[in-house]
């Protein structure tokens, strides 16, 4: 058995080139991706046009392993990433429900639960901000049906779509985080899901704080 190895200079134009320089005329029976979601696209793609197995130890994106039938991966899918944080924060929220009768004021420690009656659950309003990025996206794709699972309200645009807001994967332009922030804040989001990388969500706290806003947990 023979190991032969080959790199795409993180480069979707080379990825490709590269993977059939390591596979072809060298008897391999399949290919081994470390790549993120958006090189494995390509990647999978020249592996699929070769006749090979493509296995991905770095993707997660759901449209990777669905444009053909011999892409697998070792992560678990992004569209499900934020259903365990989600479930935990309605969690918390029905418990805060389960032990104070629902008319009761907010209280600064418990904000925003019970801020519009009906109890901290009914309160909780999630909107979400993501990178520009295959595998960010694929992230918030699911944020809609993740928040209605459980029980969430979900902020909408004016068009009644669910309010996703899209930002630069390493910002540079503090005015356009900034102004996607405030679409959220101004649909009354108090649950903020972020589909990052440590670059994007760094930004989006700088903002948050130039803001004085911060969504605070039940």
């Amino acid at each position: 058995h023979a190991l032969r190895m080959g790199g795409g200079a993180s480069s979707k134009t080379q990825v490709t080139p590269a993977l059939a320089v390591a596979t072809r005329g060298n008897g391999a029976h399949f290919a081994m991706g470390g790549y993120s979601s958006a090189l494995t696209q390509y990647a999978a793609q020249q592996s699929f046009a070769d006749g090979l197995l493509m296995v991905s130890a770095g993707a997660a994106s759901t449209s990777v392993f669905t444009q053909n039938n011999l892409t697998f991966g070792l992560y678990p899918p992004a569209a499900v990433y934020h259903d365990n944080p989600l479930a935990a924060i309605a969690a918390a929220a029905a418990d805060v429900d389960a032990n104070q009768p629902p008319a009761s004021a907010a209280t600064d420690s418990q904000s925003p639960c019970f801020a519009g009656g009906g109890g901290c659950l009914a309160s909780l309003r999630v909107g979400f901000i993501q990178a520009d990025t295959l595998f960010a996206k694929s992230q918030c794709a699911n944020g809609e049906a993740l928040g209605a699972k459980h029980g969430f309200e979900v902020a909408r645009d004016g068009a009644g779509v669910a309010l996703i807001v899209t930002i630069p994967k390493a910002p540079t332009d503090t005015n356009e985080v900034d102004d996607a922030l405030r679409q959220l804040r101004d649909a009354g989001v108090n649950v903020l899901v972020g589909c990052t990388y440590l670059s994007t969500t760094k930004a989006i706290i700088a903002a948050l704080e130039r803001l004085h806003w911060a969504p605070p947990p039940p």
